[in-house]
């Protein structure tokens, strides 16, 4: 389905110059559907930090003295059990920073169409699919006369940002006698939807995933939540420091992690330790 080619990109140019977004997806027809005489498909997506944008191309069979669509506010994406919300459209393909709300029942569109001639829009989602994950669908319940529902059956072009290396929750429980530290470990979520594990990495902790829950698919076992600084302090009873590390959805950020007597807390998430 997916046509990440120079000919596909320059046959393109002109209705999806998201060339300075940070992930772009082109699609090719094949993704389509025919709905009341028009041929719908997803041109586009593109993925920055905190939106996703879905461009929708349209081809009518005949002459339409008006061809019209809706920004309509129903339309969702859903990705790994998430759902992002659609919260306007681009005036112009090129802006990524300027949306009309959405609002139901207002129209946008084209004069004087011609039969086989792609038209297209782009909707705004609220929130970023986090990285990983490559299968999304988009749809959009009936209004303005079509309805229609995409998936990109896993082409979508979303890397993950997260080295992955080979370690088991045995593998870390083996190191927790040579820390003197005592830092070294298993560390879960109280509902038991995520686990990490702690192992010395040079100077610095490591912090890896061990699993996580089917909320989450986009975590897997061996991924590298991050690292912390290499220099700790003692606060009171406890050990901090700063890490950098991958936040739930997989987006990098600096955050202070606290290692306690019952477990740790990076950021705002807490972990105890098993």
């Amino acid at each position: 389905m997916k046509k990440l080619i120079t000919s596909i990109a320059v046959l393109f140019a002109s209705v999806c110059a998201f060339a300075q977004a940070e992930v772009l997806t082109y699609f090719d027809e094949s993704s389509s559907v025919q709905v009341d005489g028009f041929k719908w498909n997803v041109v586009c997506v593109t993925l920055t930090d905190t939106l996703t944008f879905v461009q929708i191309g349209i081809i009518p069979d005949r002459v339409l003295s008006r061809l019209e669509y809706y920004t309509n506010p129903a339309a969702v994406i859903t990705a790994g059990g998430l759902e992002f919300t659609c919260i306007g459209a681009l005036d112009r393909q090129s802006d990524l920073t300027k949306w009309h709300d959405s609002v139901r029942g207002r129209a946008y569109g084209w004069g004087n169409a011609e039969p086989g001639t792609l038209y297209s829009y782009t909707l705004v989602f609220r929130g970023r699919v986090p990285a990983g994950l490559k299968d999304i669908t988009i749809s959009n319940v009936r209004a303005g006369g079509y309805a229609f529902s995409f998936s990109t059956k896993g082409d979508l072009e979303n890397p993950d940002p997260c080295e992955n290396i080979s370690i088991s929750e045995a593998d870390v429980r083996e190191l927790i006698p040579a820390d003197k530290y005592g830092l070294v470990g298993v560390y879960e979520k109280e509902d038991g939807s995520f686990k990490v594990g702690v192992v010395r990495h040079g100077a610095c902790f490591r912090l890896v995933c061990l699993s996580a829950s089917e909320a989450t698919p986009w975590w897997h076992a061996g991924d590298v939540i991050g690292d912390t600084a290499s220099t700790l302090k003692m606060r009171g009873e406890d050990i901090v420091g700063q890490a950098t590390v991958f936040d739930i959805n997989k987006k990098k950020t600096d955050v202070e992690v606290v290692f306690g007597k019952a477990g740790i807390k990076v950021g705002t998430e807490e972990y105890i330790k098993k």
